[in-house]
């Protein structure tokens, strides 16, 4: 063997090379082979992707989409997207990636796509859209730990009361949180203490990334191998059990579920057969069965509860022919239907017919309240086909669905943060009640519109898009009518059943009680009588938006934000609807001492104790944000007005989204000129959605329904155009008046909005954002100019509003000078504290 390190020769006469030559062969290897780096996604808001050199052990594991532990700042960990390989050393000074978390990829190629067109289009970092679109328990970062120093031992007995607590702590546990030391201490500032004790080295600080999301694990039973299904004690299973009736009802539940093929939960032993867990123990030492973990889905389980569907009528088989037709071209499909014309049946036939050609399917709702309803009714036509996203399922389920998305599952029922997973292959994007405000995005970054995001989604995938309404936006009827869309009708509700009546009644006129005329209570007393059940749409939530002295004129004030507070009845409390600041009611007027404070407007609460006052025997029921703040509060709400248990429900806009009860036979729109009257070039279109929505409520199976709209200014041409049910009219005139201001859709509007502390820097940063801009772009760029709340958070708001003609160059062009000058006035002293916002297509 000696031959072998010193050039002699050797049997196989072939010379071998000295390890100093074998080493400097590597070496030179080395420097030839250029290093390998990574360009990846960190999730926060800084601009474009970093790189980093890839240590060669982890060479042959990165590739495209799966997460890394990365350094970023001085000591922080994250995990980030590899989003490139690559040999180009950048000019910076590069780290090494620290692990590899994943062995594929968490996300696709096409959802990069978007991310990057959503980054560039909405003027926000690729790490904020990010942050916006993985669940938070993929977004691993590192939280701050504390172990033992050096020198713990030598300074043990110089430290005070706290610093010996956190020094205790650390040597018993070993390690510890950051929280953990303000638990043992009960205080919130334990940063001096900490320092303290680093300068002293009794402790030491790293970062290590944390995991947080872990599968969902129960205790599962299974038959052990000998008394399995050919095991040669099978048969004697029972006979080992003959003298306990308990053991025996325990075995069996386990053999009845272990014939269905399926894992068999402890829990479900004992419930089924009535044992306790004892039993399960004895079992288990006769070694008959054995425990086990059994990783199970979070995600509810529809299989068994499959019914068939209901027949299509004769003009839901024409769209679905139309569609059919159509579905090659890359064009929208405007769906613009009547209230209660069925378009939720032609979604689900498209469904299927996707389905059957084995592609994904997203379905966007734009209110979580409606999903207990659409749920309901998709599980029982696709069973395990359907799985739900939206913000109040929780973190883990969040992870499992995005993980099934990339395993490729059916149908995904999701809010607008659903165009943002993980598809592969989508093969139709369906965007019901399209003309909601709610699918736009107002805050945080990315401030994204989720309709115009599917239909660039539907184009990456070449999948077809179907836009449903019944209201349709303006901007979407403009384009069927331009023909960049394709645009379909359904004229009549299903069934034949009458589009409702409407009725105007001039608040200024006639008997009122309260807010709720006499015609509006007895109406609902006949509905009651008939068996049938009221809405009544009230747009805002609280008892009372003011509380005002009536000498002074003082009213109850946020400190953080330029608003009133709402007094709200139930928590006695009131309370900002921007910052959530509350405080108690006053009982005397801070300002003149005066004790007659009185409370002006009204919102849902005052309804609801008048309704209870003037109809004692009705069972009320509301539903606002604070009545529906979680899912179960939401559900059993839907649920017990579905039943009959509420004859009067009372809501917000809540209300007027797609929920389809089939008792109800009156809907009370309170105020209609609270929404005719609202500074926003949007207010007309908003008033005829909302109230074209919420009539729809009524009437909807078996009767005509009637619509009472109470109003003070009763000649608005809104108004008369509801009551008629005349979309096109109402198109027709609201689009002459977008065109002669230069609203949309003829122009694209970009509004930038810059907050600080101080009113004056707030300004001056606008002023010279909107300087710089009018520059290059003329009168399309506004002056700075306040919003009509100018103080939010305690934050100083001002707005710069650019209107630009519809040319790509151009919109491109201004997209680089708004960065710039909002660059360029972060760049002064004194304004690095500077927020700017920009919100296009708002």
């Amino acid at each position: 063997m000696n031959g072998v390190f010193s050039g002699t020769q050797v049997d196989s006469g072939v010379k071998c090379l000295d390890l100093n030559t074998i080493l400097t062969a590597i070496r030179v290897l080395k420097i030839l082979m250029p290093a390998l780096f990574v360009d990846v996604v960190i999730p926060l808001a800084v601009k474009d992707t970093y790189t980093y050199q890839v240590p060669s052990h982890f060479e042959k594991q990165i590739k495209f989409g799966i997460r890394l532990e990365v350094p970023f700042g001085k000591k922080k960990l994250y995990s980030g997207l590899a989003i490139k390989l690559h040999h180009n050393k950048p000019t910076y000074p590069t780290r090494m990636i620290l692990s590899v978390i994943d062995e594929e990829p968490v996300i696709t190629t096409i959802q990069l796509d978007l991310w990057q067109w959503m980054s560039s289009y909405y003027l926000c970092d690729l790490g904020e859209v990010m942050f916006a679109a993985m669940p938070s328990k993929l977004k691993l970062q590192s939280e701050t730990r504390i172990t033992p120093g050096k020198l713990l031992d030598d300074h043990i007995f110089e430290l005070n009361d706290q610093e010996y607590m956190v020094a205790e702590a650390v040597s018993i546990q070993k390690e510890i949180t950051i929280d953990q030391i303000r638990s043992i201490l009960d205080i919130k500032t334990v940063y001096p203490i900490i320092r303290k004790l680093l300068e002293l080295e009794v402790i030491e600080v790293y970062e290590e990334l944390d995991d947080h999301f872990k599968p969902k694990t129960v205790t599962a039973v299974r038959l052990c191998p000998a008394y399995q299904v050919g095991g040669e004690y099978q048969k004697d299973i029972f006979e080992l059990v003959k003298n306990s009736d308990h053991q025996t009802r325990a075995m069996l539940a386990i053999i009845q579920q272990y014939k269905q093929g399926r894992y068999i939960s402890q829990a479900d032993v004992v419930r089924q057969a009535d044992v306790t867990h004892s039993v399960i123990s004895a079992l288990e030492k006769k070694g008959i069965i054995e425990r086990y973990e059994e990783t199970i889905s979070r995600l509810p389980d529809f299989a068994d509860e499959l019914e068939d569907i209901d027949q299509l009528s004769d003009e839901q088989k024409s769209i679905i022919d139309e569609i059919g037709k159509i579905e090659a071209i890359e064009k929208p499909v405007l769906l613009h239907g009547v209230t209660g014309s069925g378009k939720t049946r032609i979604y689900v036939e498209l469904i299927i017919n996707t389905l059957a050609k084995g592609k994904q399917v997203l379905y966007l709702l734009p209110e979580i309240a409606l999903t207990t309803q659409i749920v309901q009714r998709l599980m029982k036509v696709l069973g395990d086909h359907l799985m739900v996203y939206h913000s109040r399922i929780n973190d883990n389920a969040r992870v499992e669905v995005w993980q099934k998305v990339l395993g490729f599952p059916k149908v995904v029922l999701a809010a607008r943060s659903g165009i943002l997973l993980p598809f592969s292959d989508l093969g139709l994007i369906i965007v019901d009640e399209e003309h909601d405000p709610s699918y736009k995005q107002d805050e945080p970054n990315p401030r994204y519109q989720a309709r115009d995001s599917a239909i660039v989604l539907a184009a990456r995938h070449r999948a077809l898009i179907v836009l449903g309404s019944a209201t349709p936006s303006v901007e979407s009827f403009y384009n069927a009518h331009r023909g960049k869309y394709h645009y379909l009708s359904l004229s009549e509700r299903f069934g034949k059943i009458k589009m409702p009546e409407i009725l105007l009644i001039d608040m200024k006129k006639g008997s009122i009680t309260g807010h709720l005329s006499a015609d509006l209570v007895e109406e609902m007393k006949v509905m009651k009588a008939e068996g049938f059940q009221t809405i009544l749409f009230q747009n805002r939530r609280g008892f009372a938006p003011i509380l005002m002295c009536s000498v002074c004129g003082w009213t109850a004030a946020c400190k953080n934000c330029d608003t009133s507070l709402t007094y709200h009845q139930y928590s006695s409390q009131m309370r900002c609807h921007f910052c959530s600041y509350y405080e108690s009611p006053a009982i005397v007027c801070p300002a003149c001492g005066n004790h007659e404070l009185t409370l002006k407007g009204f919102g849902t609460e005052m309804i609801e104790d008048e309704v209870k006052i003037l109809l004692p025997d009705f069972n009320v029921g509301r539903m606002d944000l604070d009545t529906a703040r979680g899912k179960k509060q939401l559900e059993k709400l839907i649920y017990e007005f579905e039943i009959g248990q509420i004859d009067v429900l009372i809501g917000t806009q809540m209300i007027s989204k797609g929920l389809d009860f089939e008792k109800v036979g009156l809907v009370g729109i309170i105020s209609a000129d609270h929404l005719l009257h609202f500074p926003d070039f949007r207010a007309a279109e908003r008033a005829f959605q909302l109230m074209t929505q919420v009539a729809g409520r009524s009437g909807r199976k078996h009767r005509q329904g009637r619509v009472l709209i109470q109003a003070l200014h009763v000649s608005h041409p809104v108004l008369s155009e509801v009551i008629q049910g005349n979309y096109t009219g109402f198109y027709n005139r609201e689009i002459g008046e977008r065109r002669s201001f230069g609203f949309p859709p003829f122009s694209r509007m970009i509004v930038i909005t810059t907050k600080h502390v101080h009113a004056a820097k707030t300004n001056t940063a606008a002023e010279n954002i909107s300087q710089y801009l009018r520059q290059r772009l003329g009168t399309r760029v506004s002056a700075a100019v306040k919003p009509s709340i100018a103080r939010i958070r305690n934050r100083y708001l001002c707005l710069v509003v650019i209107k630009l003609e519809k040319k790509a160059a151009l919109i491109l062009q201004t997209k680089q000078w708004i960065n710039e000058a909002v660059l360029l006035v972060r760049k002064q002293k004194g304004f690095s504290t500077l927020q700017v916002s920009i919100n296009v297509d708002p």
